[in-house]
Order: structure tokens, then C-alpha cells, then sequence
């Protein structure tokens, strides 16, 4: 991976272009540009494309991170581990991203909901359900 590739890489990562509006704006030809897109596709540096949603306009108005803890001891009996845990969290539509963090906490989710009962419903309905899950803290986005 070169300047070029990282340069195709910052420009999807911040919008959708269409190929003649990137290679314009990188200022390359399109089939260069064409090309390098495959190789990243095909190398699996581009792993897939992602519709950029207004979570406003589609309704789900309440946008939170959620503070998950884990028991490990009880993992280890589910034979169940974090990463475990973040997939099945990540499966969830409400889900907009999920990681396993240090810190005092051992992952942390950014969720989307309609209204701040629905985040409660969907925290104790979902998220509560899952085997291991000890404890949650919702930090709830104001701005």
C-alpha cells in the first residue's frame, strides 16, 4: 500500500464518490483509481461499503454509549469470552458500533433508539439477556 492507496482509503472513509468524482479530486485517472480500489477490495483492506444513515431523519433521536461489564468467571463456565460477547452484541440492528475496551468497564456500544423508554427496553430486553453481562452504564449524548 502506497501514498495513492491511502489517499482512495481517507477519501471513502469521509464520503461516497463515485469513481469519476474521485479521480478528479485525487487527481488520477479513473481506471488507476479503479484498479487500486480492486486490489484494496481484493486484499481485504476494503472490506465492505456502508449506507452513511441520518439516525435523525430514519426516528431514532436517542443516541447512546453504553459501559458493559462482564463476569469472567461465568464466561469461563460458558466457554464464552469478550470478543464472544461483542459479537452477539453487534448483531443487534440498534447497535451502531461495539468494542472491547480496558479500563474499568470491558466494552463499550454505541446505540441508536426512538425514545429514551425504548433505550430502556432495548437495554434490558437485549443487551441483559446476554449470558455474562453483569452490569451496564448508560451515557446518554445530549449533543
Amino acid at each position: 500500500m502506497d501514498a495513492v492507496d491511502e489517499l482512495i482509503l481517507e477519501e471513502l472513509s469521509r464520503e461516497k464518490l463515485s469513481l469519476k468524482k474521485l479521480s478528479k479530486k485525487l487527481s488520477y485517472p479513473a481506471s488507476t483509481i479503479h484498479n487500486r480500489i480492486k486490489k484494496l477490495e481484493e486484499q481485504k483492506v476494503i472490506k465492505k461499503y456502508k449506507a452513511e444513515i441520518d439516525w435523525e431523519k430514519a426516528g431514532f433521536k436517542v443516541n447512546a454509549y453504553i459501559l458493559i461489564y462482564v463476569d469472567t468467571t461465568q464466561l469461563k463456565k460458558l466457554n464464552k469470552d469478550q470478543r464472544a460477547i461483542k459479537e452477539e452484541i453487534s448483531k443487534f440492528y440498534f447497535v451502531e458500533e461495539c468494542n472491547i475496551i480496558t479500563g474499568d468497564a470491558d466494552l463499550i456500544a454505541k446505540i441508536r433508539a426512538k425514545t429514551n423508554k425504548e433505550m430502556g427496553r432495548l437495554l434490558t430486553e437485549y443487551i441483559h439477556g446476554i449470558e455474562g453481562i453483569v452490569k451496564t452504564k448508560t451515557l446518554v449524548c445530549i449533543d
